[in-house]
């Protein structure tokens, strides 16, 4: 199965879509026969993390990204893990058009959506005086407009399976200042708001809205995940060394797993929260007495 820009169901010959039994990993899956649908899944930042530690969950993946060839790339790294139930969709989640249609494609494949994962996301260095209403109404479509119209496909669909779970990818610029990403931070700030809002509005159905924030990530490649920029990326991770409390580095999966419990039933009564996965950095304010190298 895989979905096309629009988000319409198209054959592609060879199907995207493997069943199969995931032994890759140590325990056995938890959440065997749920669907979990993680926008910006293509990667190559936290989306394979949370991808990878919701197939070692026993979910089935659904991978969905405005690229198809990105998130056909997930697919065919998660079965390179030993992970087969995974499906590639393509999804721009700043039109409406296209996520309503993707998410009742998936539904009409698969027959249900257990969790929502928002990570899809866009970001900006720039000075706030010096941000274009162009920037700002990006921004705002992706990171949170986009965010709102993926859990308001799926809410319905959930409601009636008798619950569900949506985690929204935020970012430790929610809590901290800092030059250059003041649009962004508002960005993730609004979501959080409006992660606790769906929190509320949400529960009676026992949907369950929640938010993680990755701090500093070492992942693939030398690009930093919100310019793009390999110098930020460079700097970004100095300053990461310097504030971490636990020094050792936050990984892509480390994220995952914190999503993945989210998701999961383990968490069946935790909404409407925030969880920091920065090895602490947000919790220091100045470290008087370091001990480390």
């Amino acid at each position: 199965m895989a979905l096309t820009e629009a988000g319409q169901l198209r054959n592609a010959g060879k199907p995207i879509v493997h069943h199969g039994t995931d032994t890759a990993g140590p325990n056995r899956p938890e959440e065997p026969g749920k669907v979990c649908l993680v926008t910006g899944g293509g990667g190559p930042h936290v989306g394979w993390g949370i991808c990878e530690a919701l197939a070692q969950h026993g979910y089935h993946v659904v991978v969905a990204d405005r690229s198809l060839r990105a998130a056909e790339g997930t697919v065919a790294r998660l079965a390179g893990l030993g992970h087969h139930q995974a499906t590639a969709v393509a999804v721009d989640v700043a039109n409406t058009e296209s996520v309503e249609s993707c998410v009742g494609g998936v539904l009409a494949r698969l027959g249900r959506i257990d969790g929502l994962v928002n990570s899809a996301g866009v970001g900006l260095d720039s000075p706030l005086t010096e941000t274009t209403p162009e920037q700002f109404d990006r921004l705002m479509h992706v990171n949170v407009r986009g965010a709102l119209w993926c859990a308001r496909a799926v809410a319905p669909a959930m409601a009636e399976a008798g619950g569900g779970s949506i985690v929204n990818i935020g970012s430790v610029h929610a809590r901290n200042a800092a030059p250059g990403y003041g649009l962004y931070a508002a960005t993730k700030a609004a979501l959080v708001a409006m992660s606790r809002a769906l929190a509320t509005e949400l529960g009676p159905d026992r949907i369950r809205c929640n938010v993680v924030h990755p701090g500093a990530v070492r992942q693939e490649g030398d690009l930093d995940p919100v310019t793009g920029d390999p110098e930020v990326r460079s700097r970004h991770l100095a300053f990461a060394d310097t504030r971490q409390i636990l020094h050792c580095p936050v990984r892509p999966i480390d994220v995952g797993n914190a999503v993945a419990f989210l998701v999961s039933d383990s968490s069946r009564m935790v909404t409407g929260t925030e969880l920091m996965v920065d090895g602490g950095t947000t919790a220091l304010l100045h470290d008087l007495n370091p001990t480390h190298d």
